[in-house]
């Protein structure tokens, strides 16, 4: 399933109140999705469903969109999504495609169990998009966000096709595992140059070599006063790596402002500034001897553990870039 920088372009605006021009979202879909314009020309998602119209309380309202359920029949009904602040539109885009994506495995005979799953999506969006309007990313997020964001940029996507690329990102939904390539899990340990050479490991879980190969790429940044030599601000990676992705792949383009989201970031004049510039970065193979805690490792009774490994111990199983990339894309 892809999209298109606008499908919705080709909509003509009805003149007539009340009333909605409409095209099939996706062909390929065995659902009724379609895309759609009402009299203000505002853009819209329209779904259609076997199952009865949900109570109006159960009906997520995701901030700057409006949903309203119409009732097509006895036992039918329609859920319509309307973009009220265009200055949106790229979210609304990638709600639409993500709500299809989620029902993609679906038959045309289960529209009601699709009703559910798109209002529970619609719920989590709900909650990303207050998250991210209320909560500004901490400094520790920020740095560990920007870590993931330049390994996308210099090292996956010069490697690799751009869908690819995006979906094997995993960090941003909270996943163990940064980066997940043919098997090969890619941890990103990502601190100032200023702080103490330590990797932070979250859980005995992270470096655990059971679940496939471990490859550590170890990071610091630079604080510089301006943007000279190469220093960047959150929302300007974020643009350099979102602008090319429009251009080139549109549903590689939504599925990234979806991770985005997930990871609690959206456009905020505050992530302007500062900026940061990559000062190193080097990979390790994590293997037999390599310092780590593993579940096996555990007494009964302890189920999470946090720890931190010193760089330096580290050494002799650092490999380089290359190396470590022909292993992951690999396997």
């Amino acid at each position: 399933m892809t999209g298109t920088d606008d499908p919705w372009r080709d909509i003509k605006v009805p003149r007539e109140e009340n009333s909605l021009n409409v095209r099939r979202a996706d062909v390929e879909h065995s659902l009724d999705y379609w895309f759609g314009r009402d009299i203000r020309g505002r853009y819209i998602l329209c779904f259609d469903s076997d199952a009865g119209a949900p109570a109006a309380t159960l009906v997520p309202k995701p901030a700057g969109i409006e949903v309203n359920t119409l009732t097509l029949g006895e036992r039918s009904c329609r859920l319509v999504l309307t973009l009220l602040e265009s200055k949106q539109f790229d979210i609304f885009r990638a709600l639409c495609f993500d709500l299809m994506r989620s029902t993609a495995e679906l038959s045309g005979n289960d529209s009601s169990a699709a009703l559910s799953i798109t209002l529970n999506r619609l719920g989590h969006w709900q909650s990303l998009l207050q998250k991210a309007r209320d909560d500004l990313l901490t400094t520790s997020r920020i740095i560990g966000l920007v870590g993931e964001l330049l390994v996308l940029r210099d090292i996956l996507l010069p490697r690799m096709n751009i869908f690819d690329a995006v979906q094997s990102w995993r960090g941003a939904y909270g996943d163990e595992q940064d980066f997940l390539l043919a098997g090969r899990i890619i941890e990103v340990k990502t601190q100032l140059s200023t702080s103490d050479r330590y990797l932070p490991v979250s859980s005995e879980e992270q470096l655990d070599t059971e679940a496939g190969p471990v490859l550590i790429c170890y990071q610091t940044l630079d604080v510089p006063a301006d943007e000279a030599g190469g220093a960047v601000s959150l929302n300007g990676l974020v643009s350099s790596l979102s602008g090319p992705m429009a251009d080139n792949d549109h549903a590689a383009a939504d599925l990234f402002q979806t991770a985005l989201l997930e990871a609690g970031y959206r456009w905020r004049d505050e992530y302007d500034r500062p900026c940061w510039l990559l000062n190193g970065r080097s990979f390790y193979e994590v293997g037999d001897g390599f310092p780590r805690i593993t579940p096996g490792m555990i007494s009964g009774g302890i189920d999470r553990v946090r720890y931190r490994i010193a760089v330096q111990a580290c050494t002799e199983f650092e490999i380089g870039e290359e190396a470590a990339m022909r292993r992951a894309l690999n396997g």
